[in-house]
């Protein structure tokens, strides 16, 4: 499936599909009404109690299915690589930062 000379950004496209499919395939995830579509198990910081739950085809084309795990990876990595914008990160404490003022004394 992924030859064994490439440079090892298909294995890494992969590894994020299959985790993708893996949160649309659990019997924790549930039917999105509005959307029409899964809502998978981990949408968010808790893992809600689920007492009926959808399942996803996973070759089907449909949401949950392989192919658009692939497609939407894909996709994310196109349009984060034409971001040319840098990061800033400071280490300072709550005093230090600019505009902090201490409270009524």
């Amino acid at each position: 499936l992924v030859s064994e000379q490439g440079s090892g950004a298909e294995k890494k496209i992969l590894a994020l599909a299959v985790g993708r499919v893996a949160n649309a395939w659990t019997s924790l995830c549930r039917w999105h009404q509005t959307g029409e579509k899964i809502e998978g198990a981990f949408n968010g910081q808790k893992i809600p109690m689920v007492w009926d739950f959808a399942e996803a085809t996973p070759f089907s084309g449909a949401t949950g299915g392989w192919d658009g795990a692939v497609e939407w990876i894909v996709t994310f990595v196109e349009r984060s690589s034409i971001i040319h914008t840098q990061g800033q990160v400071q280490r300072v404490t709550a005093e230090e930062r600019e505009g902090y003022r201490r409270g009524a004394e």
